[in-house]
C-alpha cells in the first residue's frame, strides 16, 4: 500500500527534526474503478496531508536525495529532498512509529475511544485476491493457521471473561472460508476497501495479515494488535504470531487486560471505572 511510503516519510522527518512536505497520491494499486476516483477516495480518507506542509505552500525547489548525496547537488532553505520512501528507519527501529501514531489517528478522524458496548470486536484480516498457494505464496497464510490464532485468542478472552465477536474481512466466496464460519466468525467478503480499513482501524483487537493494508490499519488502531511476521516489523507492544498461528498467551492476556482497563466501559467482568482519556 503506497500509504506506507508516505507514512515512512512522516516518521523519518519527525525522528530527525526535519519538516515533512507532503505530496498527494499519484497512483494506487488495486483500483476497482477509475484511478483518479480511487486515488482521491484514499487521499480523503487517510488524510495524510492534514496539518503538514505542501509543495504548493511555498517557492520550493525539489531535489532528488540521490542527486544531493551522490552528485553533491547544492541545497538551501528552499530545497526539498525527495524520497520515494524512508522504510529504513522503521524497519530497523519500528517503535519510532509510536511517535506519529496519534497524529495518524487525528488525520483519520479516529474517535478517542470506541462506543460503549457489552462486547469487544475482533477484526481478522485474511489476505486473498492477489495471493494464494501458487502466486505470491510468501504473503499467503492458510485458513487453518489463522483459525488457530482465532481459537487461541478465544481462549484468552474466555479466561479474562470478555464477550467478543470475530469479523473476518477478505475476498472470495463464503465456501472458501468455511473454517471460520464453523467457529462462529462473521464473514465480510469483497467489501469496499475503505470501509474495510475503517473496520480494521476501529476494532478492539486486530489480527493482522502479511499486508501493508493491515500494517497501516494497525498503526492507526488504538487496540491490541496480533501481528504476522512480514517485511514491516512489529512495534514492541504488538503480539507476534508464530508460523503455526499460536502466540504467547500470557503476554496477550496482559496486553488485552491493559487495553480493557482503559478503553472498554462495559464488559462481562467487573472492574473499576476506567480513568478518563485526555485528548
Amino acid at each position: 500500500m503506497q500509504a506506507m511510503a508516505r507514512i515512512s516519510g512522516i516518521n523519518f522527518a519527525n525522528a530527525f527534526g526535519a519538516t515533512y512536505v507532503d505530496s498527494p497520491f499519484t497512483r494506487l494499486d488495486h483500483a476497482p474503478t477509475e484511478q483518479h476516483e480511487w486515488r482521491d477516495a484514499w487521499e480523503n480518507r487517510l488524510n495524510l496531508g492534514k496539518g503538514e506542509e505542501h509543495l504548493g505552500d511555498g517557492d520550493y525547489v525539489v531535489v532528488d536525495y540521490r542527486d544531493y548525496l551522490l552528485k553533491r547537488r547544492a541545497i538551501n532553505e528552499k530545497s526539498i529532498l525527495r524520497f520515494q520512501q524512508c522504510y529504513w528507519l522503521h524497519r530497523h527501529y519500528p517503535d519510532s512509529l509510536e511517535a506519529i501514531s496519534e497524529s495518524l489517528r487525528t488525520k483519520f478522524s479516529l474517535p478517542p475511544s470506541p462506543p460503549e458496548r457489552d462486547h469487544i470486536v475482533v477484526a481478522v484480516h485474511v489476505r486473498r485476491g492477489d495471493v494464494g498457494v501458487s502466486k505470491n505464496a510468501f504473503r499467503f497464510t492458510p485458513n487453518n493457521t489463522i483459525a488457530r490464532t482465532i481459537e487461541y485468542l478465544h481462549g484468552v478472552l474466555e479466561e479474562i471473561g470478555v464477550n467478543a465477536i470475530f469479523q473476518v474481512h477478505s475476498q472470495g466466496c463464503a465456501s472458501d472460508f468455511a473454517e471460520f464460519s464453523k467457529i462462529g466468525c462473521e464473514l465480510y467478503l469483497d467489501s469496499d476497501a475503505i470501509w474495510t480499513m475503517e473496520k480494521l482501524v476501529a476494532s478492539d483487537i486486530l489480527i493482522m495479515s502479511k499486508s501493508s493494508f493491515s500494517y497501516v490499519a494497525a498503526l492507526i488502531n488504538r487496540g491490541v494488535k496480533i501481528y504476522e511476521p512480514t517485511f514491516n516489523p512489529p512495534l514492541s507492544t504488538w503480539i507476534v504470531r508464530q508460523s503455526d498461528g499460536s502466540f504467547d498467551r500470557a503476554r496477550a492476556c496482559d496486553r488485552i487486560k491493559e487495553y480493557l482497563g482503559v478503553e472498554i466501559r462495559n464488559s462481562t467482568q467487573d472492574r473499576p471505572a476506567p480513568a478518563p482519556i485526555m485528548t
